[in-house]
């Protein structure tokens, strides 16, 4: 709020970028901004991207609609995410072909680290798709409702990694479409700054493998 006191002569512009457990910080974020303490005004978020979001459905419905719509109007969250194929080809560490989990971490999330088991995510492709808001052998039958409730109300924007693999420099060299990959895939980060500015970056983004 200082800060946007500070800028006398220019508009404050916030935009925010969180990667899995990040759209979990950033929801709350957004409850936080929505009702400041002593400020005349909530500030108003410019763009919210998520990749691979790792929080729940019924989670995204307490923070990213409702009361927090005056800070980030829906039409302003972008969510990138992998297609199921993707995330069924991911896996846990391990060595050489042993794999400790032979899914992504947002399976094993869903499906063993949560109270209920089968949970709907927002970083799914099925999540966000009609087709499988009332299957019961994807999701929990208590979180189909609350599936459809958020598909209805969704208007912002959706990027799906179909691609088994993406590039990560100019040279050409790709890896896996993992849950780890967003940030070295340059075509995610090139949309999410095109974004972000309005425009297409001077240059393509030339090397995000690290």
């Amino acid at each position: 709020m200082a800060l946007r006191s500070a800028l006398k002569t220019k508009a404050l512009e916030v935009h925010l970028v969180g990667h899995s457990a990040g759209s979990i910080l950033l929801g709350h974020l957004l409850k936080r901004l929505a009702t400041p303490a002593g400020a005349a005004a909530p500030v108003e978020i410019s763009s919210c991207s998520l990749y691979a979001a790792a929080c729940s459905v019924e989670f995204a419905l307490e923070h990213y609609l409702g009361a927090t719509s005056s800070v980030l109007p829906i039409r302003k969250l972008h969510l990138d995410y992998l297609s199921d194929r993707n995330e069924k080809d991911d896996y846990l560490g391990g060595v050489g072909a042993l794999h400790l989990y032979g899914k992504s971490i947002l399976y094993l999330v869903s499906r063993a680290l949560l109270d209920v088991r089968k949970t709907p995510l927002l970083g799914f492709e099925r999540a966000l798709d009609p087709a499988f808001a009332n299957d019961a052998n994807q999701w929990s039958e208590s979180q189909l409702a609350n599936l459809k409730q958020w598909q209805a109300a969704f208007k912002g924007s959706k990027h799906c990694v179909t691609a088994p693999s993406v590039p990560i420099n100019k040279k050409g060299k790709t890896q896996q479409a993992q849950h780890g990959s967003f940030d070295n895939n340059v075509d995610v980060i090139g949309a999410t700054i095109a974004r972000i500015s309005g425009k297409k970056p001077v240059k393509p983004i030339e090397w995000l493998d690290y």
